[in-house]
């Protein structure tokens, strides 16, 4: 490529910075610079002939961000970009301007972070771009502020025509030069909308590293992914505990007395059985309806019958739990083939029940002479998980938690593939309308909800959509797909015993 022809391009994707409007969305704009295949060997060759960027000393200067947070550096370095006329020049701004950002994000900087770290950290200016994983080091301060992580696209992308594929607008700040790059990475700032006590990547727990191997094994070629909701509860009767603190009453599901311990196996046994024979690769339960007795019996029905691997993945429901600290959860736990804990997820939001809508069985169930207000009480501090995958980015949330809005937004940063959410919602209205706007047009999310039968029989009165007896559905975020939660459409097949079948191929071709 000429370097007039090289020149013009470079400065048109420089001056396209002025979209940017964070200072780790103008580094993730410089990166996806800096990696473009035909400026990268032109960048590296600059960077090994040159001692010191000719524009080092004009940058060094600026402020990036000033007393109130505010971004206005690409302003302040206009005319700097003006006044360059020559390819190689424009490839020594780019690098100039790599390695003051870096400093920044690094908190090399005196006046930016009040702390100065050894020089060393940055000793070359462009050798983040040659080494991605320059600031996963847990040595520079930089990693303990940000997390940049590559992003699998799910894998049901490869079976859809090009017609249906998700569009672009509107996602990840598209129009801006860093869109490539957070379509391909997710970029989190733990200082600023999230910290590092809310959200864990379970790849880096060092503990779970040979149980995820052999998890991502089995996932690693599937040419399908069939998904199995079990709404396998109806009749179920809980035995609850009422406690009052002051005015407020609250609930806890303790565990389950109808049908008996061999009923529910021989349910149970049924529904993976049958998960099994329809070829599914991941069965999820529904919220509060697996117990600890239930969960070890699926970790050994596991061992014992999926000798095939035939079901990778099982989202054990939930239940009411109390933890070693006596802190009390509402906990699903993700299971492998092999019956082995994956991961766990604690449910972020308390449900909260109306007097008014309290069924007069529930009333009954807790002796109570007139219906109250009803709460939830969990600790629900624990940290949201994302599990990295050969098939995408995964998450579970249990209910409310797929509704709530300030953990619901951290996919508007954090990109995710699949959802699975295990639920007991008296209606399943809301869910769909979100599943669709938000998680599907906005996020481009995959959401499974599978939600228990015997919450409209034992707590509600009455739900909005009281004519769906089986509230289970799964949205895909593909043109022309929409929400199908029952039998009937392409790819869905629903079973006498609740389990709903969706094959993901099926629907999205």
């Amino acid at each position: 490529m000429e370097d007039g022809e090289l020149l013009s391009q470079m400065l048109d994707d420089i001056k396209r910075l002025d979209s940017c409007k964070t200072v780790y969305e103008f580094f993730a704009s410089l990166y996806h610079i800096a990696n473009i295949d035909k400026y990268r060997k032109h960048l590296f060759r600059l960077a090994d002939t040159t001692g010191k960027p000719l524009y080092r000393d004009k940058l060094q200067p600026i402020v990036v961000e000033d007393s109130r947070n505010a971004f206005d550096f690409y302003k302040r370095i206009k005319h700097i970009i003006k006044g360059i006329k020559k390819a190689d020049n424009a490839g020594l701004f780019i690098i100039a301007l790599i390695s003051k950002i870096d400093r920044y994000l690094a908190g090399l900087e005196q006046h930016q972070a009040g702390i100065l770290y050894p020089s060393s950290i940055t000793k070359d200016p462009i050798g983040r771009i040659k080494n991605p994983e320059f600031y996963k080091s847990t040595e520079t301060p930089f990693s303990s502020s940000y997390i940049i992580t590559p992003y699998i696209t799910p894998i049901y992308y490869q079976w859809m025509p090009n017609g249906k594929l998700p569009g672009r607008k509107g996602n990840y700040r598209s129009g801006t030069l860093a869109n490539y790059f957070f379509e391909n990475h997710t970029i989190i700032n733990l200082s600023g909308y999230v910290g590092d006590t809310e959200i864990r990547f379970v790849n880096r727990e060092e503990e779970l590293l040979t149980v995820l191997d052999y998890f991502n094994n089995s996932i690693n070629r599937l040419d399908n992914l069939i998904i199995a909701l079990a709404s396998h509860d109806a009749g179920y009767r809980f035995n609850l505990k009422k406690s009052v603190n002051g005015e407020k009453h609250f609930i806890k599901f303790l565990n389950i007395k109808e049908p008996d311990s061999k009923a529910i196996e021989a349910n149970i046994n049924n529904i993976m059985s049958d998960a099994v024979r329809s070829k599914a690769d991941i069965l999820i339960f529904p919220e509060l309806t697996i117990d600890s007795a239930s969960l070890s019996f699926i970790e050994a029905w596991l061992k014992e019958h999926n000798t095939y691997s035939n079901i990778k993945l099982v989202i054990a429901g939930s239940a009411h739990c109390q933890e070693s600290d006596s802190r009390t959860t509402n906990k699903a736990v993700m299971l492998d083939y092999q019956g082995n804990k994956l991961w766990e997820h604690r449910k972020k939001k308390n449900f909260y029940l109306k007097a008014s809508e309290m069924s007069d069985e529930m009333q009954k169930d807790l002796k109570l002479k007139d219906k109250v207000d009803l709460h939830e009480r969990l600790d629900t501090t624990y940290p949201f998980s994302l599990l990295d995958t050969p098939i995408g980015r995964m998450a579970t949330m249990i209910c409310l938690d797929y509704l709530e809005e300030t953990l619901r937004g951290i996919f508007g940063h954090v990109k995710c593939g699949f959802l699975w959410v295990p639920s007991m919602t008296p209606s399943a209205v809301d869910f769909k309308n979100d599943s669709y706007s938000l998680y599907a047009k906005k996020y481009k999310i995959l959401s499974a909800v599978c939600a228990s039968q015997s919450i409209s029989e034992i707590i509600v009165s009455e739900a909005p959509d009281k004519s769906i007896k089986n509230k289970s559905f799964l949205h895909v975020p593909v043109k022309g797909t929409g929400v199908k939660p029952t039998s009937g459409a392409k790819g869905i097949t629903e079973l006498d015993n609740g389990l709903i079948i969706y094959n993901i191929r099926e629907m999205v071709k």
